[in-house]
């Protein structure tokens, strides 16, 4: 199947779940680290998809980007930010990927089997060398002020429906996020989609550290190899963490 075919696989089973319940912390997880990213896999370089680690981060790295372009978009054009609203766009990037998928279709490359086990076992250490470093950090609440200036843009998101990141009063009385609101914007998706409250975005903030490491091995796996890759990662991912 198509990757962008399983989005819109994806996006069936989520609105059916919104439809019988309430939300789901798993759908909601699928739709924002997934889907996007599967719309657009086949736009990745081909030299990217023939490695399973490369192609899964790179799927994760792309939905997240193209959520925090989707969620301040639909506000700017004055469409409530809502579960189905969310959907929506989620379905017309799936459309899009699909129409182009056709394009560039050329089938990638098998890698040998020890550079795709090399690959796997790299980004599971860094991963883990991540998990190793927020670990004290995380309490309940995290150490951090990071993760509570998310989580009051998040909140005021899924409360209004919509941002005003333009308007100094718009945030509980003047505290203006002087930050491109995206990645708070990812936030309010995960939570309309998964019908928590605001408090759960803290391990989401976490994550972000995490991802951030990530991208670093990505980047230098590309490049230069997975020596490379593995010491970048690292690199990234053991340094003073903050939530």
């Amino acid at each position: 199947m198509r990757p962008p075919l399983m989005a819109i696989a994806m996006l069936a089973i989520a609105a059916a779940w919104l439809v019988i319940g309430s939300g789901s912390a798993v759908v909601a997880w699928t739709v924002i680290l997934l889907v996007p990213g599967l719309a657009v896999c086949s736009l990745l370089p081909v030299s990217v998809r023939a490695s399973t680690a490369l192609a899964v981060v790179s799927t994760v790295i792309a939905s997240i980007t193209i959520w925090t372009v989707l969620v301040p978009w639909l506000a700017l054009v004055g469409i409530p930010i809502s579960s189905w609203s969310l959907m929506g766009a989620g379905a017309a990037v799936s459309a899009v990927g699909l129409g182009l998928s056709h394009r560039f279709s050329n089938r990638a490359a098998q890698p040998a089997r020890s550079t795709e086990l090399w690959d796997l076992a790299g980004l599971g250490l860094v991963i883990a060398v991540a998990l190793l470093v927020l670990q004290p950090l995380w309490g309940d609440p995290p150490i951090g002020g990071d993760w509570g200036h998310y989580w009051a843009f998040a909140d005021q998101i899924v409360k209004t429906g919509g941002l005003d990141a333009t308007n100094a009063n718009w945030m509980h009385g003047g505290a203006k996020f002087s930050d491109y609101p995206g990645f708070p914007g990812v936030l309010a998706a995960w939570l309309l989609l998964a019908g928590l409250p605001a408090s759960a975005t803290a391990p989401a903030v976490g994550l972000l550290f995490i991802l951030s490491a990530v991208l670093v091995w990505m980047v230098c796996r590309a490049w230069w190899g997975s020596l490379a890759g593995v010491m970048g990662g690292v690199a990234a991912a053991d340094r003073k963490a903050h939530v």
